[in-house]
């Protein structure tokens, strides 16, 4: 359980690794740039768009690393993100990162934070682009019928916000206990990721901790 201070430097890792990883994608989209194909120029994207999503899975494992190395003595080469997340919900069925507002700090000195109504990356969403990034970055069957485009639905940096939404401030359940980890992407006061630990928090009271 990510309630070490190892386990929260690894996590914020991954968090930072997502954050240079979208300031690539959303440079090479916004400034027009193009490496001449459009299927190379997606292709670049979804290389960054993937190993983001892979990074969020990993996020879960380290949260949840204490019970998924009982539950799988060859845990450390799990690579397969499906299956990984999977298995993470049968030990943790509340596993996935709750995204949140900015805390308001109550009179107490608590602070205290409430569920974000933005349009967030939802774990349905997760794999859908997911599997649309693996369309991407595998070559086509050269006996395949179908038109060989990718259909996004939404531009990829309506993909990008629904990940920066889901990550900006966030929570993570931690397995077999009431307490959770919050996570901000950018602190003020360094720029940087942190991730602070609430202790033995009661259910009503789950997202008031003394961050």
């Amino acid at each position: 359980m990510a309630n070490t201070q190892e386990d929260r430097i690894k996590y914020c890792e991954c968090m930072e690794d997502i954050k240079r990883r979208i300031a690539v994608i959303k440079e090479f989209v916004s400034d027009g740039n193009t490496l001449g194909r459009e299927d190379f120029d997606y292709e670049l994207v979804c290389i960054h768009l993937r190993k983001i999503l892979e990074l969020i899975a990993f996020g879960s494992l380290i949260a949840n690393q204490e019970k998924y190395s009982e539950a799988h003595e060859n845990y450390i080469k799990h690579r397969k993100i499906d299956p990984l997340l999977d298995n993470i919900a049968k030990i943790n069925p509340d596993f996935y990162p709750k995204p949140l507002k900015p805390p308001i700090t109550l009179s107490s000195g608590v602070k205290h934070f409430e569920e974000s109504d933005k349009n967030f990356l939802t774990r349905d969403e997760f794999t859908k682009l997911l599997n649309l990034c693996n369309l991407v970055l595998h070559v086509w069957n050269p006996y395949t019928p179908r038109e060989r485009k990718v259909n996004f639905e939404i531009p990829v940096l309506e993909w990008v916000n629904k990940i920066q939404w889901l990550l900006d401030i966030h929570c993570i359940r931690l397995v077999d206990k009431q307490d959770v980890m919050v996570v901000v992407m950018h602190e003020e006061h360094d720029g940087k990721v942190h991730a602070y630990y609430g202790e033995g928090v009661p259910e009503s009271e789950a997202q008031e901790l003394n961050a």
